[in-house]
């Protein structure tokens, strides 16, 4: 077992904010559902405080049950360490979604030929087969590696993200 390097403690932190945004999102919806039909309903406005308390200590369970794991990786920073098989390594043009556009500017509708930008994005992808999964990786970490190359595969310790690879010197 390693350390986990800053770079690898944002993915963490990154999925342990998405899960909670999500939980965060749902108690909001449920609060709002709550807060329409008592006021559709006529109800008293004392209903809305029990629906209040329960969907904040069912959300607030979910998610410290969910993210458990997520706190005991921010907390010991331990990463396990694989050494690996590239078996093949793939380069793949593709175009960023949304990236050709129109312009509805009154200019552009009196010249018809500028109306329509069709100039999309390139997004250059580097994958690697690794364990019969691919992965993406950066271009210089491409670059460096080759098929049969030996690298290092990472992993958090409880929650099992993947964090990214290392080269073997």
């Amino acid at each position: 077992m390693s350390e986990i390097t800053n770079k690898e403690l944002k993915i963490i932190k990154e999925d342990y904010r998405s899960k909670v945004f999500f939980f965060i999102a749902i108690f909001g919806t449920i609060i709002l559902f709550a807060f329409i039909y008592t006021v559709l309903a006529e109800i008293p406005r004392k209903g809305m405080l029990p629906i209040t308390i329960i969907s904040f200590v069912v959300c607030f369970t979910i998610v410290y049950v969910l993210t458990k794991k997520h706190r005991l990786d921010l907390k010991y920073k331990n990463a396990i360490s694989e050494i690996v098989i590239v078996k093949d390594k793939k380069y793949k043009m593709d175009y960023e979604p949304g990236s050709a556009s129109i312009n509805p500017s009154i200019i552009s509708i009196l010249f018809f030929k500028n109306t329509v930008r069709v100039e999309m994005k390139e997004m250059p992808l580097y994958l690697i087969t690794v364990n019969d999964e691919k992965y993406f990786v950066e271009k210089d970490l491409f670059n460096k590696m080759e098929k049969g190359d030996n690298v290092i595969f990472r992993t958090s310790e409880y929650t099992k993200l993947f964090l990214g690879f290392e080269l073997i010197s």
